[in-house]
């Protein structure tokens, strides 16, 4: 019997003090960019990017060099960056310098427009980018040059990122 008393007054009092309620609002979603780490690959021959988990630039141009997973080349995403590049970022004298294992001249001008967004959006868009190679300094760079001009022909006025 007293666990019977009990039980009553333990249902009792569970649904104590809860009304029913309609449905609460909870106001509109955020709005603005998403401030996520990307790499920029390609669809196409227009910039792509990719939301990567990143420890800071050379974190990024690792994703980079990786090339894009699986599932993103089944969605159409692909890379001009070849596979066995190194990158490494370096700041010299305030210039943020991407030093390449190859020649850079011998990268499309969609690889060399990869890196530059790449490093460009993993700093906010500050300052052009400079790749360089172990005898050869292309001139630098801002994300959104020209793409259609070889690599040593590169405009170097700024145009801002996209």
């Amino acid at each position: 019997m007293k666990r019977a008393v009990v039980g009553c007054v333990l249902l009792l009092v569970t649904a104590c003090g809860v009304r029913p309620s309609g449905v609460i609002a909870g106001g509109a979603a955020p709005e603005g960019p998403i401030l996520a780490p990307v790499v920029f690959f390609l669809v196409g021959d227009s910039l792509a990017p990719a939301v990567r988990r990143s420890e800071g630039v050379d974190s990024l141009l690792g994703w980079l060099t990786a090339g894009p997973t699986m599932r993103e080349r089944q969605e159409g995403l692909r890379s001009e960056v070849p596979s066995g590049v190194t990158l490494r970022e370096e700041v010299r004298d305030g210039r943020r310098v991407i030093t390449a294992s190859v020649d850079p001249r011998t990268l499309s001008p969609l690889a060399l427009e990869q890196i530059v967004c790449t490093v460009a959006f993993a700093v906010d868009g500050a300052g052009p980018v400079t790749i360089a190679g172990e005898s050869v300094t292309l001139p630098p760079r801002w994300c959104g040059d020209q793409r259609s001009r070889p690599a040593e022909e590169l405009p170097t006025g700024r145009v801002a990122p996209r």
